[in-house]
């Protein structure tokens, strides 16, 4: 008889269950989709990292500024920050300002006149590149100071 019971659990381990044989295949066929995307991504490390084709819309969407009117901004205002709200960095503007007007009675104009030196400086920057390069590093990608 005993060879009768060994012989019916042999026919019960070989009927399969549907419901265990798809989920074994599912998770089966997730681990080498898990697999084939980290070979992926070791084989070619630039994919792993995303670098937008184009700007974003939000950059595309800003108006365009001249690097010359920016530059002659930042020459003769710059100890206030015009060149900063014009080209829509108002925090860095009103810090300007704030260091050239509120500090300047209490550091002897010595505050007003690192402003206007910063602001040369920036200006002969804006005015000596490019308006593409001006674009993409000023507008595009926000360089704020220097």
């Amino acid at each position: 008889m005993r060879t009768n019971n060994q012989s019916s659990s042999e026919k019960h381990d070989a009927v399969k269950n549907p419901e265990t044989e798809s989920r074994h295949d599912t998770a089966q066929n997730e681990d080498s989709t898990d697999t084939q995307a980290r070979k992926q991504n070791v084989s070619n490390p630039k994919k792993s990292v995303r670098e937008p084709s184009q700007p974003s819309a939000f950059a595309a969407s800003r108006p365009i500024k001249d690097h010359v009117v920016a530059g002659l901004l930042a020459i003769f205002l710059g100890a206030l920050g015009i060149h900063k709200f014009y080209l829509g960095y108002f925090n860095a503007g009103f810090l300007m300002l704030a260091v050239s007007v509120c500090l300047a009675p209490f550091t002897f104009g010595i505050s007003a006149i690192a402003m206007a030196i910063l602001g040369i400086v920036e200006g002969v920057m804006y005015l000596s590149t490019d308006q593409a390069r001006f674009e993409f590093v000023y507008v595009q990608h926000v360089r704020e100071w220097l």
